[in-house]
């Protein structure tokens, strides 16, 4: 073999050689991908289960921790009430004239409706947050207004710091519904302290007991009259507190389906209920409550939930139409969304005027400057029905299948069923702690 042949035939070699290492290199460099992959879809697959868990485990805890705060204040509110009729005799003599409650589908106006009438400051008293979570006995009340005016004696620093706090920890909620201790709220909270309070549903929303809060007309003949015995109860001291002379001004959007048995505690009470188009009103309901439900380890989008909330408000809608005929014409209005969120205040003066209530030039003037800026108001809340696995036509079905078509027209008889959600047994215990 020539010189030249052997070097041809040696770079050849090197060459084949060559192209089998990049062959190999090559082989090797998919497999390790191939592995990676097949590592990180595992991962990924183990990690969802254990994020979940995390998840949950960090609701127990937040739970655990709120019912520790919870517990021994349910527990002072219970012995403060039984000292109040040691106390305050007087209590019984209380009478709560025509209360005007205002109920609906929440998100459907009954915030800004509740704060508008509420303008009728001569007129009308309604529970600030402060006295609904800190002093729903009378004998709270006068400690914590004690403790006000000594805070006012040296500068307010108390105050102040409360302030700072609203502002620091309350901005991202105040996007959905702004509110501080000394604003107007759902009186409802004031029933924590007896099992009455539908915001258990956030800690507990796969026990049906929680959900049978929403309709106290469908619950037991025992637990009816205790609750509305403590409801009557918190209306009274409020009123011992504030002023015999005024009128309960009450928004609860969880007292839609209460008002049969308010009607029997309240005979000359009047009704206001308000309504939204559900497509609109159920997710930016779902959507409000998204914080909430995770803080305590739950998923708002979990379908068993969302079931929950579109039955309730299913019927919600229901029983607006049939207390048109149920409710005396002159103690109960159906107000549409969009007919209130034109703030128009001679329809609200109107409405006011119909159902008897006298109202005082200054309320006026207090009542038509909030509604010109409501009407300048725009919601910074967002949602969308996807996100919720809803649909705008099944929605509608469900919500207009038998909506009367004219005002105290009849309508087929349809019984509001009881709402119901799967059953979680852990949650029993617990949930007995704060009911009995």
């Amino acid at each position: 073999m020539t010189d030249h042949s052997l070097i041809d035939h040696n770079a050849r070699i090197a060459q084949s050689a060559s192209g089998t290492d990049r062959s190999s290199s090559a082989l090797a460099d998919s497999d390790r991908q191939v592995t990676d992959d097949t590592n990180n879809t595992v991962s990924a697959v183990n990690q969802a289960p254990s994020n979940e868990s995390r998840q949950r485990f960090r609701g127990r805890v937040m739970a655990a921790a709120v019912m520790s705060l919870l517990l021994p204040l349910i527990v002072i509110h219970r012995l403060a009430f039984a000292f109040d009729r040691i106390l305050f005799p007087r209590l019984a003599r209380v009478q709560v004239q025509s209360p005007l409650f205002i109920v609906g589908l929440p998100r459907s106006g009954t915030t800004l409706c509740h704060r508008l009438m509420a303008q009728a400051s001569d007129r009308f008293t309604s529970m600030p947050l402060w006295e609904l979570l800190l002093a729903p006995a009378l004998c709270e009340k006068y400690l914590i207004a004690g403790l006000a005016w000594m805070d006012r004696l040296i500068g307010s620093p108390a105050k102040k710091l409360i302030r700072f706090a609203e502002r620091k920890f309350g901005g991202t909620q105040s996007a959905i519904h702004a509110t501080s201790l000394e604003s107007p709220e759902e009186d409802y909270l004031g029933l924590l302290p007896f099992g009455g309070c539908f915001l258990a549903v956030l800690i507990w929303p796969f026990h049906p007991s929680v959900w049978r809060l929403a309709n106290i007309d469908h619950a037991s003949h025992s637990q009816r009259q205790r609750l509305l015995a403590a409801y009557k109860g918190l209306l009274q001291r409020h009123l011992a507190f504030r002023g015999h002379d005024l009128t309960v001004l009450s928004k609860n959007p969880s007292f839609t389906g209460w008002v049969h048995s308010l009607q029997e505690t309240f005979p000359d009470m009047r009704l206001i209920g308000l309504r939204r188009d559900p497509v609109e009103s159920v997710p930016s309901q779902l959507s409000s409550l998204r914080d909430g439900f995770a803080l305590f380890g739950h998923d708002v989008t979990d379908p068993r939930i969302v079931t929950g909330f579109v039955k309730l408000l299913r019927d919600d809608w229901h029983l607006l139409d049939q207390y048109l005929d149920t409710v005396h014409p002159d103690q109960y209005q159906l107000i549409p969304y969009r007919e209130l969120i034109q703030a128009d205040s001679e329809a609200l003066l109107s409405l006011l005027q119909s159902f008897g209530y006298d109202i005082s030039d200054n309320d006026v003037e207090r009542i038509e400057a909030a509604c010109a800026a409501a009407r300048q108001y725009r919601s910074q809340h967002h949602y969308q029905l996807s996100e919720f696995g809803l649909n705008a036509t099944e929605l509608q079905q469900q919500f207009f299948a038998t909506n009367r078509l004219s005002p105290r027209s009849s309508m087929a008889s349809e019984t509001s069923p009881e709402t119901t959600i799967p059953h979680d047994e852990n949650d029993d215990d617990r949930l007995s702690l704060i009911s009995s």
